[in-house]
């Protein structure tokens, strides 16, 4: 087995990174209860499934962080990431096949996770 990706780093690099993975625990956490409140069982009346939509961005977050907390490189943490998050839309989209405000895009949540990525805090160069 190889060393995790956050035993590779320097001590403040390190925290560095725990410090934006809390950070990515308390967006997704902002998301969810998002779609909690959007939530049809909740009293909300959704169009379509709008209630999805956070959902499925607390969802990549979460997937993203999961990836970091295994010791995943960044790069490894968002490939998993988008796979896990476009399988998540294509069962949401096999519920309900032929309404079309139902239906998400399969890279839904894509530019979360790349945006996530792309502020990952990177190793000091010295």
């Amino acid at each position: 087995m190889t060393e995790p990706y956050f035993d590779t780093l320097t001590e403040t690099d390190r925290e560095n990174l725990f410090s934006f993975m809390r950070q990515i625990d308390t967006e997704a956490q902002r998301e969810e209860e998002k779609h909690r409140q959007l939530s049809p069982r909740h009293g909300a009346i959704a169009v379509g499934a709008a209630h999805f939509d956070p959902w499925i961005k607390a969802y990549a977050m979460q997937e993203y962080l999961r990836a970091l907390r295994n010791g995943e490189s960044p790069d490894d943490a968002r490939d998993s990431a988008l796979v896990e998050a476009r399988y998540a839309v294509e069962l949401h989209n096999r519920k309900r096949p032929k309404d079309v405000n139902w239906k998400r895009w399969t890279g839904t949540a894509d530019h979360v996770i790349e945006n996530l990525h792309r502020r990952t805090p990177r190793p000091q160069v010295v």
